[in-house]
Protein backbone atom coordinates (compact mmCIF):
# COMPACT_ATOMS: atom_id res chain seq x y z
CA UNK A 1 0.00 0.00 0.00
CA UNK A 2 2.24 2.99 1.02
CA UNK A 3 4.79 4.03 -1.38
CA UNK A 4 8.01 3.55 0.46
CA UNK A 5 8.91 0.80 3.04
CA UNK A 6 11.27 1.90 5.69
CA UNK A 7 13.54 -0.43 6.57
CA UNK A 8 13.04 0.19 9.83
CA UNK A 9 9.58 -1.20 9.09
CA UNK A 10 10.91 -4.29 8.44
CA UNK A 11 8.81 -7.52 10.10
CA UNK A 12 10.56 -9.65 11.82
CA UNK A 13 11.96 -13.30 10.39
CA UNK A 14 9.06 -14.95 12.01
CA UNK A 15 6.49 -12.88 9.84
CA UNK A 16 8.48 -11.94 6.74
CA UNK A 17 6.89 -13.03 3.50
CA UNK A 18 8.01 -15.63 0.69
CA UNK A 19 10.10 -14.72 -1.54
CA UNK A 20 7.05 -14.08 -4.07
CA UNK A 21 5.68 -11.85 -1.61
CA UNK A 22 8.83 -9.99 -0.03
CA UNK A 23 8.84 -8.63 -3.74
CA UNK A 24 6.33 -6.43 -3.89
CA UNK A 25 6.06 -5.55 -0.19
CA UNK A 26 8.34 -2.57 -0.86
CA UNK A 27 5.29 -1.30 -2.34
CA UNK A 28 2.37 -2.56 -0.58
CA UNK A 29 1.28 -3.66 3.03
CA UNK A 30 -0.41 -6.78 3.45
CA UNK A 31 -3.64 -6.87 5.80
CA UNK A 32 -2.96 -9.75 8.49
CA UNK A 33 -6.50 -10.27 10.34
CA UNK A 34 -8.76 -12.54 8.12
CA UNK A 35 -11.58 -11.84 10.67
CA UNK A 36 -11.23 -8.09 9.51
CA UNK A 37 -11.49 -8.48 6.27
CA UNK A 38 -14.28 -10.92 6.52
CA UNK A 39 -16.33 -8.39 8.70
CA UNK A 40 -15.59 -4.99 6.55
CA UNK A 41 -17.17 -6.73 3.44
CA UNK A 42 -19.93 -8.50 5.76
CA UNK A 43 -20.69 -4.30 6.45
CA UNK A 44 -20.38 -3.31 3.02
CA UNK A 45 -22.84 -3.52 -0.38
CA UNK A 46 -21.70 -6.88 -1.83
CA UNK A 47 -23.93 -9.91 -2.26
CA UNK A 48 -24.00 -13.17 -3.70
CA UNK A 49 -24.77 -11.40 -6.73
CA UNK A 50 -21.96 -9.16 -7.07
CA UNK A 51 -19.24 -10.05 -9.62
CA UNK A 52 -15.94 -8.19 -8.07
CA UNK A 53 -12.76 -7.28 -8.96
CA UNK A 54 -9.33 -7.06 -6.42
CA UNK A 55 -6.99 -4.83 -7.45
CA UNK A 56 -3.68 -5.48 -5.86
CA UNK A 57 -4.97 -9.07 -4.76
CA UNK A 58 -1.36 -9.73 -2.67
CA UNK A 59 -1.73 -13.02 -0.25
CA UNK A 60 -4.91 -13.73 -1.26
CA UNK A 61 -6.49 -13.01 2.48
CA UNK A 62 -8.98 -10.20 0.68
CA UNK A 63 -9.50 -12.97 -2.07
CA UNK A 64 -10.82 -15.55 0.08
CA UNK A 65 -13.31 -13.42 1.63
CA UNK A 66 -14.54 -12.41 -1.29
CA UNK A 67 -14.81 -15.74 -2.70
CA UNK A 68 -17.28 -16.15 0.19
CA UNK A 69 -19.83 -13.76 -0.73
CA UNK A 70 -19.69 -12.79 -4.52
CA UNK A 71 -20.43 -14.17 -7.52
CA UNK A 72 -17.08 -13.92 -8.84
CA UNK A 73 -13.96 -12.42 -8.01
CA UNK A 74 -11.63 -10.89 -10.54
CA UNK A 75 -8.36 -10.99 -8.45
CA UNK A 76 -5.79 -8.13 -10.55
CA UNK A 77 -2.02 -9.02 -9.73
CA UNK A 78 0.97 -7.15 -11.19
CA UNK A 79 3.35 -8.79 -9.53
CA UNK A 80 3.83 -12.22 -11.99
CA UNK A 81 5.22 -14.42 -9.18
CA UNK A 82 2.11 -13.65 -6.70
CA UNK A 83 0.07 -13.86 -9.22
CA UNK A 84 1.36 -17.73 -9.71
CA UNK A 85 0.92 -18.30 -6.64
CA UNK A 86 -2.50 -16.66 -6.07
CA UNK A 87 -3.35 -19.10 -8.81
CA UNK A 88 -2.54 -22.53 -7.14
CA UNK A 89 -3.75 -21.24 -4.02
CA UNK A 90 -7.53 -20.91 -5.74
CA UNK A 91 -7.53 -23.53 -8.28
CA UNK A 92 -9.94 -25.72 -6.86
CA UNK A 93 -12.14 -21.92 -6.44
CA UNK A 94 -14.21 -22.44 -9.21
CA UNK A 95 -15.35 -18.22 -9.04
CA UNK A 96 -12.17 -16.60 -8.73
CA UNK A 97 -10.50 -15.81 -11.98
CA UNK A 98 -6.58 -14.32 -11.11
CA UNK A 99 -5.53 -12.00 -14.22
CA UNK A 100 -1.38 -11.32 -14.43
CA UNK A 101 -1.48 -7.50 -15.32
CA UNK A 102 -1.04 -3.84 -14.11
CA UNK A 103 -4.47 -2.37 -13.69
CA UNK A 104 -3.51 0.43 -15.05
CA UNK A 105 -3.73 -1.45 -18.46
CA UNK A 106 -6.41 -3.51 -17.44
CA UNK A 107 -9.62 -2.70 -19.15
CA UNK A 108 -12.46 -2.52 -16.70
CA UNK A 109 -15.72 -4.81 -17.30
CA UNK A 110 -18.79 -3.19 -19.38
CA UNK A 111 -21.51 -5.73 -17.51
CA UNK A 112 -22.10 -4.10 -13.63
CA UNK A 113 -19.32 -4.95 -11.16
CA UNK A 114 -17.89 -3.35 -7.87
CA UNK A 115 -14.15 -2.84 -6.54
CA UNK A 116 -12.38 -4.24 -3.23
CA UNK A 117 -9.17 -3.52 -2.94
CA UNK A 118 -6.12 -2.94 -0.91
CA UNK A 119 -4.26 -0.78 -3.16
CA UNK A 120 -0.48 0.03 -2.96
CA UNK A 121 -0.02 3.75 -2.02
CA UNK A 122 2.15 4.53 -4.87
CA UNK A 123 -0.37 4.40 -7.79
CA UNK A 124 -3.17 5.14 -5.57
CA UNK A 125 -4.54 8.64 -7.28
CA UNK A 126 -3.55 6.55 -10.87
CA UNK A 127 -6.21 3.89 -9.94
CA UNK A 128 -8.92 6.00 -8.58
CA UNK A 129 -8.39 8.62 -11.77
CA UNK A 130 -9.21 5.58 -13.94
CA UNK A 131 -12.04 4.05 -11.99
CA UNK A 132 -13.82 7.39 -11.16
CA UNK A 133 -13.52 8.70 -15.31
CA UNK A 134 -13.97 5.46 -16.79
CA UNK A 135 -16.98 4.83 -19.51
CA UNK A 136 -18.37 2.22 -17.08
CA UNK A 137 -17.89 2.95 -13.45
CA UNK A 138 -18.49 0.59 -10.88
CA UNK A 139 -21.43 0.77 -8.79
CA UNK A 140 -19.77 1.14 -5.51
CA UNK A 141 -15.86 0.93 -4.72
CA UNK A 142 -13.99 0.57 -1.81
CA UNK A 143 -10.05 1.10 -1.28
CA UNK A 144 -8.06 0.87 1.34
CA UNK A 145 -6.12 3.94 1.14
CA UNK A 146 -4.17 6.24 2.79
CA UNK A 147 -5.78 9.09 5.20
CA UNK A 148 -4.56 11.39 4.33
CA UNK A 149 -5.77 10.52 0.54
CA UNK A 150 -9.09 9.63 1.38
CA UNK A 151 -9.51 12.86 2.71
CA UNK A 152 -8.45 14.92 -0.39
CA UNK A 153 -10.53 12.74 -2.57
CA UNK A 154 -13.43 12.75 -0.28
CA UNK A 155 -13.66 16.80 0.67
CA UNK A 156 -16.42 17.12 3.24
CA UNK A 157 -17.27 16.66 5.64
CA UNK A 158 -13.68 15.30 6.35
CA UNK A 159 -11.41 17.80 4.62
CA UNK A 160 -11.99 20.86 2.82
CA UNK A 161 -12.92 20.24 -1.08
CA UNK A 162 -10.40 19.75 -3.89
CA UNK A 163 -10.75 19.93 -7.43
CA UNK A 164 -10.73 16.10 -7.92
CA UNK A 165 -13.86 15.93 -5.19
CA UNK A 166 -15.65 18.93 -6.66
CA UNK A 167 -15.52 17.24 -10.39
CA UNK A 168 -17.11 14.00 -8.96
CA UNK A 169 -19.40 14.60 -6.99
CA UNK A 170 -22.16 15.07 -9.18
CA UNK A 171 -21.46 11.30 -10.38
CA UNK A 172 -20.51 9.73 -6.88
CA UNK A 173 -20.67 9.84 -2.79
CA UNK A 174 -17.44 9.62 -0.58
CA UNK A 175 -17.37 7.95 2.79
CA UNK A 176 -14.92 7.05 5.08
CA UNK A 177 -15.65 3.88 6.54
CA UNK A 178 -13.16 2.77 8.76
CA UNK A 179 -10.36 3.45 10.32
CA UNK A 180 -7.63 0.72 10.23
CA UNK A 181 -4.71 0.09 13.09
CA UNK A 182 -1.16 0.37 11.61
CA UNK A 183 -0.81 -3.10 13.44
CA UNK A 184 -3.22 -4.61 10.89
CA UNK A 185 -1.01 -4.44 8.52
CA UNK A 186 2.78 -6.35 7.73
CA UNK A 187 4.63 -4.65 7.36
CA UNK A 188 3.36 -1.52 9.85
CA UNK A 189 2.81 1.57 7.97
CA UNK A 190 4.16 4.93 8.96
CA UNK A 191 1.07 6.34 8.14
CA UNK A 192 -2.22 6.13 9.02
CA UNK A 193 -5.17 4.28 6.08
CA UNK A 194 -8.81 4.06 6.02
CA UNK A 195 -11.34 2.11 3.95
CA UNK A 196 -13.01 5.12 1.23
CA UNK A 197 -15.99 4.11 0.06
CA UNK A 198 -16.96 5.36 -3.59
CA UNK A 199 -20.43 4.92 -4.70
CA UNK A 200 -21.89 5.76 -8.16
CA UNK A 201 -25.23 7.38 -7.71
CA UNK A 202 -28.35 6.14 -8.87
CA UNK A 203 -28.68 9.63 -10.44
CA UNK A 204 -26.54 11.78 -11.26
CA UNK A 205 -26.85 15.83 -9.85
CA UNK A 206 -26.08 17.57 -13.00
CA UNK A 207 -27.27 16.12 -16.55
CA UNK A 208 -24.93 13.85 -17.84
CA UNK A 209 -24.73 16.46 -21.19
CA UNK A 210 -23.58 19.28 -18.81
CA UNK A 211 -20.68 17.33 -16.87
CA UNK A 212 -18.10 18.53 -19.08
CA UNK A 213 -19.23 22.06 -18.88
CA UNK A 214 -19.28 21.97 -15.50
CA UNK A 215 -15.60 20.27 -15.05
CA UNK A 216 -14.51 22.79 -17.45
CA UNK A 217 -16.25 25.55 -14.85
CA UNK A 218 -14.49 24.29 -12.04
CA UNK A 219 -11.56 23.91 -13.53
CA UNK A 220 -11.16 27.95 -14.39
CA UNK A 221 -11.77 28.01 -10.33
CA UNK A 222 -8.80 25.82 -9.70
CA UNK A 223 -6.09 27.86 -11.70
CA UNK A 224 -2.93 29.80 -9.95
CA UNK A 225 -5.35 32.82 -9.59
CA UNK A 226 -5.69 33.25 -5.57
CA UNK A 227 -8.68 33.90 -5.10
CA UNK A 228 -12.17 33.00 -7.26
CA UNK A 229 -13.28 36.50 -8.29
CA UNK A 230 -10.09 37.11 -10.30
CA UNK A 231 -10.10 33.93 -11.53
CA UNK A 232 -14.02 34.18 -12.81
CA UNK A 233 -13.23 37.90 -13.61
CA UNK A 234 -13.55 37.10 -17.92
CA UNK A 235 -16.95 34.99 -17.06
CA UNK A 236 -18.91 36.89 -14.57
CA UNK A 237 -19.15 40.61 -14.31
CA UNK A 238 -17.72 42.58 -11.31
CA UNK A 239 -21.16 43.42 -9.39
CA UNK A 240 -22.98 39.71 -10.95
CA UNK A 241 -20.16 37.74 -8.96
CA UNK A 242 -20.10 40.12 -5.58
CA UNK A 243 -24.07 40.05 -5.99
CA UNK A 244 -23.90 35.45 -6.62
CA UNK A 245 -20.93 35.34 -3.30
CA UNK A 246 -23.30 37.18 -1.48
CA UNK A 247 -26.81 35.19 -2.27
CA UNK A 248 -24.07 32.12 -1.95
CA UNK A 249 -23.04 33.04 1.44
CA UNK A 250 -19.11 33.05 0.46
CA UNK A 251 -16.59 35.48 0.58
CA UNK A 252 -15.76 37.44 -2.86
CA UNK A 253 -12.13 36.67 -1.61
CA UNK A 254 -12.70 33.24 -1.29
CA UNK A 255 -10.25 30.52 -2.56
CA UNK A 256 -11.49 27.32 -4.52
CA UNK A 257 -11.40 25.47 -1.49
CA UNK A 258 -13.70 27.61 1.12
CA UNK A 259 -16.46 26.70 -0.95
CA UNK A 260 -18.82 23.45 -0.04
CA UNK A 261 -19.52 21.21 -3.60
CA UNK A 262 -23.21 22.77 -2.99
CA UNK A 263 -21.98 26.07 -3.38
CA UNK A 264 -19.66 24.85 -6.61
CA UNK A 265 -23.24 23.39 -7.23
CA UNK A 266 -25.64 26.62 -7.16
CA UNK A 267 -22.43 28.62 -8.72
CA UNK A 268 -22.16 26.62 -12.15
CA UNK A 269 -26.54 26.92 -12.08
CA UNK A 270 -26.56 30.12 -12.24
CA UNK A 271 -23.53 30.34 -14.68
CA UNK A 272 -26.16 28.21 -17.09
CA UNK A 273 -28.72 30.45 -16.69
CA UNK A 274 -27.02 33.99 -15.84
CA UNK A 275 -23.88 33.89 -18.20
CA UNK A 276 -24.35 34.46 -22.12
CA UNK A 277 -23.42 32.00 -24.18
CA UNK A 278 -20.20 33.93 -25.12
CA UNK A 279 -18.90 33.93 -21.78
CA UNK A 280 -19.60 30.47 -20.91
CA UNK A 281 -17.20 29.54 -24.06
CA UNK A 282 -14.91 30.49 -22.59
CA UNK A 283 -14.49 27.79 -20.02
CA UNK A 284 -14.07 25.34 -22.72
CA UNK A 285 -11.24 23.00 -22.35
CA UNK A 286 -9.79 24.68 -18.78
CA UNK A 287 -10.16 21.09 -17.16
CA UNK A 288 -7.84 19.82 -20.14
CA UNK A 289 -4.71 22.84 -19.81
CA UNK A 290 -4.93 22.69 -16.00
CA UNK A 291 -4.49 18.53 -16.22
CA UNK A 292 -1.62 19.18 -18.71
CA UNK A 293 0.30 21.57 -16.25
CA UNK A 294 -0.38 19.24 -13.42
CA UNK A 295 1.07 16.72 -15.50
CA UNK A 296 4.63 18.64 -16.30
CA UNK A 297 4.45 19.13 -12.59
CA UNK A 298 4.57 15.50 -11.64
CA UNK A 299 6.80 14.37 -14.56
CA UNK A 300 9.29 17.21 -13.24
CA UNK A 301 8.79 16.00 -9.37
CA UNK A 302 9.14 12.32 -10.70
CA UNK A 303 12.24 12.96 -12.18
CA UNK A 304 14.29 15.30 -9.74
CA UNK A 305 13.04 11.92 -7.30
CA UNK A 306 14.72 9.79 -9.73
CA UNK A 307 18.18 11.69 -9.21
CA UNK A 308 17.87 11.37 -5.85
CA UNK A 309 17.07 7.99 -5.37
CA UNK A 310 20.29 7.34 -3.74
CA UNK A 311 19.16 9.29 -0.85
CA UNK A 312 16.13 8.21 -0.04
CA UNK A 313 15.08 6.57 2.61
CA UNK A 314 12.81 3.05 1.57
Amino acid sequence: MPKFYSRKNRTPKSEEPDSAQRQFSHSQNFLRNAELVQKLIKKSSLSREDVVIEIGAGRGIITDALAAICKKVIAIEADTLLAATLRKRFKATPNVEVISSDVLHYNLPKAQYKIFSNIPFNITADIIKKINDASNPPMDTYLIVQEEAAKKYAGQPYAKESLFSVLHKPLFRFELVHRFHKTDFSPIPHVNSVLLRIQRLNETLIDLKKIALFRDFVAVGFTRNPHLKKAYKNIFGHTQFLKLANNLRFSPNANPTDLSFEQWLAMFNYFLVGVDTFRQSRVIGSLKRITIHQQKLTKRHRTRNARDWRRASY
